[in-house]
């Protein structure tokens, strides 16, 4: 018992990102990746995660979706959105008929964070850093988000609020990730569920207007702004940290 409490505590180290040194995307446009079967994820369970710059990110609009435009009924989405005041943010599902609003804070964040979302069921639920911000059930976040509209970051597909910003690794799955699994993600960047990963755009191009899907479903993403800039110089930490705290997990396992 004593070393299951020891790994516990030790899988909370920092996060780190793979490699010193990793490509993220600033431009004055967003990202947009062409809807197909496997982005549509009807009324099934889904999850969607990544890493943004807090800073980066205007006071409105999308940072990330899949809708036909943002905050109108009729239609069916959803999207994560910034709503103008400082802390505020929005997890939306549109179902056709009606929408519903999901409202949580990013409150005391600088720079880099980790937001994850995922619709299990007709319960919706947000993670910031690894831990829940808000959970809430009703039909609606049940209801049928298919669609014909790009998943987009940083922009809605009508591109009536295009904003721009910084990201990395943004990853969806067409299943639920378990808690667990989102804390594990941030804090030590393994990835869950690879085999009902639908899209994995990590970043790393450096240079032109495609952003690469690692996922194998050829989800590839294009700048949808012009002049795109790649910033190169943004550190991140070593795994150095990462390495030491796995081997005690390792260690721990092995007393367990």
């Amino acid at each position: 018992m004593v070393a299951r409490t020891e790994l516990s505590q030790r899988r909370r180290t920092p996060h780190n990102f793979a490699g010193s040194l990793r490509k993220s995307y600033i431009g004055i446009g967003g990202v947009a990746v062409a809807s197909n079967a496997s982005l549509n994820f009807g009324t099934g369970d889904f999850t969607v995660a990544g890493w943004f710059n807090w800073d980066s990110i205007p006071t409105t609009g999308v940072v990330f979706g899949k809708t036909a435009d943002n905050f109108t009924n009729g239609i069916q989405g959803w999207h994560i959105s910034r709503a103008g005041t400082p802390n505020d943010c929005l997890f939306e599902i549109q179902d056709g008929a009606a929408r519903d609003n999901m409202s949580f804070k990013i409150a005391g964040i600088t720079g880099w964070f980790f937001l994850a979302a995922k619709r299990v069921g007709t319960t919706s639920s947000v993670y910031v850093n690894g831990v829940l911000a808000n959970t809430e059930t009703s039909a609606i976040h049940g209801g049928n988000v298919d669609n014909s509209a790009n998943l987009t970051i940083f922009t809605d597909d009508a591109a009536n609020t295009v904003t721009g910003g910084l990201a990395t690794e943004f990853r969806a799955w067409n299943v639920e990730l378990t808690n667990e699994e989102i804390a594990t993600l941030y804090f030590d960047g393994v990835v869950p569920q690879t085999a009902s990963l639908q899209i994995e755009l990590l970043m790393t191009d450096g240079t032109g207007t495609t952003v690469t899907d690692s996922s194998g479903n050829g989800n590839n993403g294009t700048f949808t702004g012009t002049n795109p800039l790649w910033d190169t110089q943004i550190p991140y930490k070593a795994r150095t940290e990462l390495s030491v705290a796995r081997t005690d997990i390792s260690v721990a396992r092995t007393d367990i």
